[in-house]
């Protein structure tokens, strides 16, 4: 069974809205209705994805031993393969009205009921919430090895999704340069594959942080993208309900128009962003990187350490994550590590106080 990818879904969504603005043309140029699903499908989309999200907390939950029943591995791969159909399909329902209410924009002036555009936009982002919780809950899910004399425990890969068993989770070691070596790609601990000579020190390899960050850096700007298309969209839905008669619907859609754009390109580049993240022990000094496209390093000397600072929100401790802060003396000269689980984030606050103290002590 292959993983989820967004751009396989992009693809998929784009095919969708263009088969579904050929056929809606066709279906309206002979006289027919439009190809929209009726109101009452929204009922159904919420009712997959709500069972879809907990069957996935389910397996999560049956992973980490919060269960001491015995864990069916049939069960995920079940709930795996629940979770790609709902991505595919919620992939397909956003492509296909999303195409037409593009189409449907064009009769803003001409149309005073704008019913079917609300339609195909509520489905569309019916459709989008769909194919998130699949994507999120085929995160949840072992899938099964596609060798059968695999032994190893799964582990989680780079990019959020889950790894083979053949893959093993090995803790990274220190390297005579006092760099963390990690293991193989894919796994906690590995090289940043972002490298550049301008900025990274030569003989350095970066430890990345958890691959569940990049589920966190999803969940959380779908949320903000929520909210901000509250604030921003209020207006747009009293014009086109009637009760803001006379206001420019076009011009109204345009702030939320762009609150999706930027939060759609926020959830596709939360991968590579994650991948970004990484920091480095060396003998004196705690080097942290971060950064896709401005990139930056951030060299914080252990004796200039005021106090290390570990915080978890909400979301973070329903996936064992962490955040690492260090504030230093100087102005502006603080860092933080997010998306680090629970043991590393312990250990590094630990190693590094104890590391301030001693260099505080030498002086």
């Amino acid at each position: 069974m292959h993983v989820l990818t967004v751009p396989a879904l992009l693809l998929c969504a784009a095919a969708a809205g263009a088969l579904g603005w050929t056929a809606n043309r066709l279906s309206t140029g002979a006289g027919g209705p439009l190809l929209i699903l009726p109101w009452v499908s929204l009922a159904a989309v919420a009712a997959a994805a709500v069972a879809l999200l907990v069957l996935g907390v389910r397996v999560k939950h049956y992973q980490e031993g919060a269960h001491p029943e015995r864990f069916d591995p049939l069960v995920a791969a079940r709930t795996a393969a629940g979770a790609q159909a709902a991505a595919w399909a919620g992939a397909v329902l956003t492509g296909w009205h999303a195409a037409i209410a593009v189409d449907q924009l064009a009769l803003l002036s001409v149309r005073s009921e704008q019913g079917p555009l609300w339609a195909c936009l509520a489905h569309a982002a019916a459709g989008l919430v769909l194919a998130v919780v699949g994507w999120v809950v085929e995160g949840f899910c072992k899938l099964p090895p596609d060798d059968p004399e695999a032994e190893a425990t799964p582990s989680t890969v780079g990019d959020g999704r889950r790894s083979s068993p053949r893959e093993k989770v090995v803790m990274p070691e220190r390297s005579p340069n006092g760099a963390v070596r990690g293991p193989a790609d894919g796994t906690p601990g590995d090289p940043v594959p972002l490298s550049n000579r301008a900025i990274d020190p030569d003989g350095l390899v970066w430890t990345r942080v958890s691959p569940r960050h990049v589920t966190v850096t999803v969940l959380s700007g779908l949320a903000g993208t929520v909210f901000w298309l509250a604030v921003v969209g209020w207006p747009a839905v009293l014009a086109g309900t009637g009760i803001w008669s006379g206001a420019p619907l076009g011009w109204l859609l345009l702030p939320p128009a762009v609150v999706l754009v930027i939060g759609l390109l926020s959830v596709l580049l939360a991968p590579r962003r994650v991948r970004a993240i990484g920091y480095a022990e060396r003998g004196e000094d705690l080097l942290v990187r971060r950064g896709l496209l401005y990139q930056r390093v951030t060299v914080i000397p252990y004796g200039r350490m005021q106090y290390v600072d570990v915080s978890v929100s909400p979301l973070q401790r329903s996936f064992g994550l962490a955040t690492v802060k260090l504030h230093t003396a100087a102005v502006g000269s603080h860092a933080e590590i997010p998306g680090v689980e629970h043991a590393e984030a312990s250990r590094l606050r630990e190693r590094l106080t104890a590391r301030g103290e001693a260099l505080l002590a030498g002086l």
